[in-house]
C-alpha cells in the first residue's frame, strides 16, 4: 500500500454490518437497486410523480456506470434522486396553490462563497449569531415545506428525523463528521434545496460521476437560483427576512445568482490555491468512501483542481459584469481564521448590518465552543492526490494574482 496515495478511513464494525445487510438485498433483489432511469421513472408513477428531470437522469446514468457504487450507495442514491423528482413537482404544485408566495420580497441576501474549504463555514455559523441575519438549518432546508410548523411536537419530530439522517451518515463514515461536521438544526448550505432539476455542484460530492460534472458546465442555472428564489419565500413566511447564505457551489455560478439576486451581498473568501484544491480533494475523497469502496484519489485530484479553475475564471467574469446594486466583499482565510471577531466586524459593515454588543457576545461564545479541529484534524497532502504545488499555483496565476492569494 503506497502510504503517499490517499487511503480511505476504515469502517466501524456497525457500519460493514450495515453495508453487509445492503449487499444481502440486492442480491435478493436486484432491481430495487436499480439506477437506471426508465426503472426510476416506473417508481416514480407508481407514487404519482412526474419522471426524471434530464439532469438527475444524467446524474443516475454517470452514478451507475462511473459511481463504482457499492449496494447501500445504489439505494441511497437512487432514493435521494425520486426525492428530488418528487419534490420538484411539489414546489410547483405548492406554488400554484399558494401564488402570493412569489410576492415575498428577498431583500440583500448575504451570499458566503469561495472554493471548498475556504471558511465558508465557519463565517456562515459565525454570523449566525447576528440578530437580523436569518440563516437556513439543515432541517427546513431538506423540507421547506415544514419550515414554518408552529406546533412544537410536531417541529422536534421534523428535526429529529433529519437529526437521524446525520447520524446515520456518521455511523457510516465516521471520517466525514471531522471534515464538515453538520446537524439538523446547524445553519447549512442553501444548495441543500436546491438540484431539483438536476443542476446542483454539491451533487459531485455524493459520488465520481465525471461525465454529469462535464455536463453540469454547459447549463444555464438561471432557473435553478429562481427556484432557489421560492424555496427561501417559501421557508421565511409572511415576515421579511435579510438571509445570510453560503455554499462553495454558487462560485461557478455567480452570473446565475447575480441574475436573480442583483442586490446580493456576496462575501467571497479567498485561500492559498494550493490548500484550497487539495483540502477540495480530501473532502471528495471522504464524501465519496461513504459510498464506494473504491476511491481514485489521483482522479479527484484532477478533477478539483480542473473544476475549481473553472469556477474561479467564471466568477472573476461574473464579477467584472456585476449589477451596480450588488455588494461584492474579499475576505482572506487567513485573515478569519486569525482574528474571527474583528473579520465579522468588518464584514458586517461592509454589507451594512449592525453588530451590538449581544450580537459579538453570541459570536464569543460560538467560537469558544467550537474551536477548528476540536474533533480531530483533518489531515491531507497534495501528494496524496497527485497534485503537484508548482502546477496548481500555475493554474490560478491570475486568480491568485488579483485576490493575493
Amino acid at each position: 500500500m503506497n502510504a503517499d496515495v490517499w487511503q480511505m478511513p476504515p469502517r466501524p464494525a456497525d457500519a460493514i454490518r450495515q453495508y453487509g445487510e445492503a449487499a444481502d438485498a440486492m442480491a435478493a433483489d436486484p432491481s430495487a437497486f436499480s439506477l437506471d432511469p426508465g426503472t426510476l421513472n416506473q417508481r416514480l408513477a407508481e407514487r404519482d410523480s412526474g419522471p426524471l428531470p434530464d439532469g438527475l437522469a444524467r446524474m443516475a446514468i454517470a452514478a451507475h456506470t462511473e459511481g463504482r457504487l457499492n449496494p447501500l450507495g445504489r439505494r441511497t442514491i437512487g432514493a435521494m434522486l425520486m426525492a428530488l423528482a418528487r419534490g420538484r413537482q411539489r414546489q410547483a404544485t405548492y406554488l400554484q396553490d399558494q401564488p402570493g408566495i412569489a410576492q415575498r420580497p428577498i431583500r440583500r441576501p448575504v451570499f458566503i462563497v469561495g472554493g471548498w474549504r475556504t471558511g465558508t463555514t465557519l463565517l456562515h455559523r459565525l454570523l449566525a449569531h447576528v440578530a437580523g441575519l436569518r440563516a437556513p438549518r439543515y432541517w427546513e432546508l431538506s423540507n421547506p415545506f415544514a419550515a414554518n410548523e408552529a406546533d412544537p411536537e410536531k417541529r422536534s419530530k421534523l428535526v429529529g428525523r433529519a437529526q437521524a439522517m446525520h447520524d446515520f451518515q456518521y455511523s457510516l463514515n465516521p471520517t466525514k463528521q471531522i471534515v464538515h461536521p453538520s446537524g439538523a438544526d446547524l445553519p447549512e448550505e442553501c444548495v441543500v434545496a436546491m438540484g431539483k432539476d438536476g443542476l446542483n455542484w454539491a451533487l459531485t460530492a455524493t459520488a465520481w460521476m465525471p461525465s454529469y460534472a462535464a455536463w453540469l458546465q454547459d447549463q444555464d442555472f438561471t432557473g435553478s437560483y429562481q427556484r432557489h428564489r421560492e424555496i427561501l419565500q417559501i421557508i421565511q413566511g409572511e415576515t421579511p427576512q435579510r438571509w445570510l447564505l453560503k455554499a462553495p457551489a454558487h462560485s461557478g455560478e455567480l452570473a446565475a445568482l447575480l441574475k436573480v439576486y442583483p442586490d446580493a451581498h456576496i462575501i467571497h473568501l479567498h485561500r492559498d490555491v494550493v490548500e484550497t484544491v487539495t483540502s477540495g480533494a480530501s473532502l471528495f475523497a471522504v464524501f465519496h468512501a461513504t459510498y464506494s469502496d473504491h476511491i481514485d484519489a489521483e482522479a479527484i485530484g484532477t478533477y478539483q483542481l480542473e473544476t475549481l479553475a473553472l469556477w474561479f475564471q467564471r466568477a472573476m467574469a461574473a464579477r467584472n459584469d456585476a449589477p451596480a446594486t450588488a455588494n461584492i466583499v474579499d475576505v482572506s482565510y487567513k485573515d478569519l481564521v486569525a482574528a474571527p471577531l474583528a473579520t465579522a466586524r468588518g464584514i458586517l459593515a461592509a454589507v451594512d448590518h449592525d453588530c451590538t454588543d449581544t450580537d459579538q457576545a453570541g459570536m464569543t461564545d460560538y467560537l469558544a465552543s467550537n474551536q477548528q479541529h476540536k474533533i480531530l484534524r483533518h489531515a491531507y497532502s497534495p501528494a496524496q492526490f497527485g497534485l503537484d504545488p508548482g502546477m496548481v499555483r500555475e493554474k490560478f496565476v491570475d486568480y491568485s494574482r488579483r485576490f493575493g492569494v
